[in-house]
């Protein structure tokens, strides 16, 4: 206990914010602000979209990346595209329905994709985070 607090005191302490919009204090982030008085008081996260992103991120953006990849290729050469509906029934998608499907998964892939796409995801993520801290949704 001693040694950690040690740690933080020698290295200071971080605030970042998770995939899911929550936000973790530690000493040792490399993806984070360094909190001083003035960003405990504008009670913000900073967004900077080249903070490097946690190494499981970075990862888990990769594997999703591959997967959107896969999908995208079935998607793309399939004559027919079926659904489920709320109760479970399965439908065949009309022409329009999948060309928006085809598009919604083409946008996907290249968010997932890009260069830096962990890190622009991360900033994404931080943004939201502060407009729902602006309007009362954080947390929801």
């Amino acid at each position: 206990m001693a040694a950690a607090m040690q740690g933080a005191a020698a290295g200071g302490v971080y605030k970042w914010v998770d995939r899911q919009g929550m936000v973790h204090y530690d000493d040792r982030t490399l993806s984070a602000e360094r909190l001083t008085r003035a960003t405990i008081a504008k009670r913000a996260v900073a967004s900077n979209p080249t903070a490097r992103a946690p190494a499981d991120f970075v990862g888990e953006v990769a594997r999703q990346c591959r997967e959107l990849k896969l999908h995208n290729d079935v998607y793309a050469n399939a004559r027919e595209l079926f659904g489920r509906d709320p109760a479970g029934n399965q439908y065949r998608f009309s022409d329009y329905q999948m060309a928006l499907e085809r598009a919604r998964l083409a946008d996907e892939v290249r968010r997932y994709c890009q260069p830096l796409a962990a890190e622009k995801l991360l900033a994404e993520a931080r943004i939201a985070y502060q407009q729902s801290l602006k309007t009362g949704t954080a947390g929801r």
